[in-house]
């Protein structure tokens, strides 16, 4: 059996027999034993080949390039280069066709993409001579299908930027750690030292106050390990994720109990403006914590005897949740930044309420796991409205 020739080989073959086709002479002979070889290279190789005239209209081709493309050559005939080129690559092939036409090329390899007939891509690596007798020109195409090499590459690229992004994540996460942890853990060894130094002489109503800053701080801190370790683990996907139906003015108001002695400390209303019958699709845990993140947010933030509203609407496939507060709102750059790891700015709430601003970072990861969006609406002395939208269920 005779060897299939190589690629380069190949290449080699076809610029030997123009060479022989272009002699002075040209004599019939070498014509004829030109054609021979040339088809049985045609015909064996393990390469696609085509040949086009000078309009891209094909000519011929081989069984390897009607397998690769899914024409057959009588439906290529009626076709061009450019009708089963990918339409991003038209501009590029149509440029290089000039350059050949002109003779500014003699001869092209590029990788492109073609469209075959069930309309999959097919990338290939293409080399195009021509060849002139008697002032008629044609095109020689061989190709090599490379579409597995070019998705192993894609595939390796979003990796690649997966990773960079989990090493920025990784990064900002030691950030966090090392900023909001420290000065927690610090005021707490500061106060625990001044009430052990100074048990004997300090009044009741004073000790009373040092423990109710170590106690509030600490309450803090663990409520932030608890949103950090949460959010660490919806980074690594080992966070359970079990969307189902759930009447969403009964999550509303479980929330709100969760809340509700912050709220009453400082006299706040919470009012929860939801039909009853509102259905959503997500996971309960998730869609959980991000109402306690907002309604915990919103207290904060607002003043005593303020009002907080839980509304919701329907947004085509969608219901809108809105956390309305009568606070203090933010500036634009505060809203450009909320939702940002390591960019988030702790500010202290209208009772001097401690916080780390994480609690957002995760209300935006656990609605984006649940295919909604979160957003803010908000002008300073103007309160704020915490908007999220999470799937509805009609059942």
């Amino acid at each position: 059996m005779a060897k299939t020739p190589t690629y380069n080989e190949l290449l080699i073959e076809v610029d030997y027999l123009k060479g022989r086709l272009l002699e002075k002479n040209n004599q019939t002979f070498l014509i004829k034993e030109s054609e021979e070889r040339f088809r049985t290279i045609f015909h064996s190789a393990n390469a696609a080949i085509a040949t086009t005239d000078n309009t891209g209209k094909f000519i011929e081709c081989n069984e390897l390039w009607e397998k690769t493309f899914g024409y057959t050559i009588n439906e290529l005939k009626n076709l061009t280069n450019i009708d089963i080129t990918h339409p991003d690559d038209i501009a590029l092939t149509k440029a290089y066709t000039v350059d050949l036409l002109s003779g500014k090329l003699q001869n092209l390899r590029i990788e492109k993409r073609y469209l075959a007939k069930n309309k999959s891509v097919v990338w290939v690596d293409l080399s195009i001579s021509f060849l002139r007798i008697n002032n008629i020109l044609n095109f020689y195409g061989v190709a090599i299908d490379i579409t597995d090499r070019k998705n192993a590459e894609f595939k390796l690229q979003v990796q690649n930027v997966e990773l960079q992004k989990l090493i920025e994540t990784k990064d900002k996460f030691i950030s966090i750690l090392a900023h909001d942890l420290r000065n927690p853990f610090s005021a707490l060894i500061g106060f625990s030292d001044l009430l052990k130094e100074n048990l004997s002489k300090y009044t009741i109503s004073e000790i009373e106050r040092y423990v109710n800053i170590i106690n509030e701080t600490s309450r803090n801190t663990a409520s932030f390990l608890e949103s950090l370790l949460k959010w660490a683990a919806s980074q690594q996907n080992t966070l359970p994720f079990t969307p189902m139906v759930h009447n969403l003015f009964l999550m509303v108001n479980q929330s709100c109990q969760f809340v509700k002695n912050d709220a009453e400390f400082k006299n706040i209303t919470i009012i929860i403006e939801i039909q009853e019958n509102t259905l959503i699709y997500a996971d309960s845990e998730m869609a959980k914590a991000v109402l306690r993140n907002l309604l915990t947010n919103a207290i904060k933030f607002t003043h005593n005897m303020g009002k907080i509203v839980v509304s919701a609407c329907i947004a085509n496939n969608f219901v809108e949740v809105t956390v309305s507060d009568s606070g203090v709102g933010m500036d634009e750059m505060t809203k450009s930044t909320i939702f940002k790891i390591g960019k988030t700015v702790t500010t202290k709430g209208t009772n001097n309420e401690q916080g780390t601003g994480f609690g957002l970072l995760l209300c935006k990861e656990f609605v984006e796991k649940n295919g909604g969006q979160i957003w803010v609406e908000s002008e300073l002395g103007m309160g704020s409205k915490f908007k999220f939208t999470v799937p509805k269920s009609e059942n």
